[in-house]
């Protein structure tokens, strides 16, 4: 894991994440920093305690679309891409959950849009054959 991170003020300096609660905000802020090289969270639970707030937290990340929920107790931060600079190459290091990235998830780091998005069911299986 990386010992800096950035954040975007696209995310952060917006309506909608003003709108989250001061405990969600706390724990996004936390889980950015906790994630791996490609925006995997395997300790949110960990964190919430740490932070002292409640679990449902995380439920609104991912409700309101900062988190994508890749099973139980790991969290894909979707605006991931944008908040964080290409990690050069000679420091990237791979996901454990890589496999997910590349056949659950839609994303172009290279576009406007860096955002990771959710493939839908059958887009899924249509990639699979």
């Amino acid at each position: 894991m990386a010992r800096k991170r950035m954040l975007s003020r696209e995310v952060i300096e917006t309506d909608n994440f003003y709108s989250l609660s001061k405990d969600a905000q706390a724990l996004y802020l936390h889980l950015n920093l906790n994630a791996d090289d490609d925006g995997f969270v395997n300790n949110a639970l960990m964190t919430c305690r740490m932070l002292g707030v409640n679990i449902s937290v995380i439920n609104e990340l991912v409700t309101l679309g900062y988190l994508i929920k890749v099973n139980n107790g790991v969290y894909l931060i979707r605006h991931w891409l944008l908040n964080n600079n290409k990690i050069p190459n000679d420091r990237y290091k791979e996901s454990i959950y890589k496999e997910f990235l590349d056949n659950n998830i839609i994303y172009d780091e290279e576009s406007e849009n860096k955002i990771y998005e959710l493939r839908e069911p059958e887009e899924q299986e249509q990639d699979k054959h």
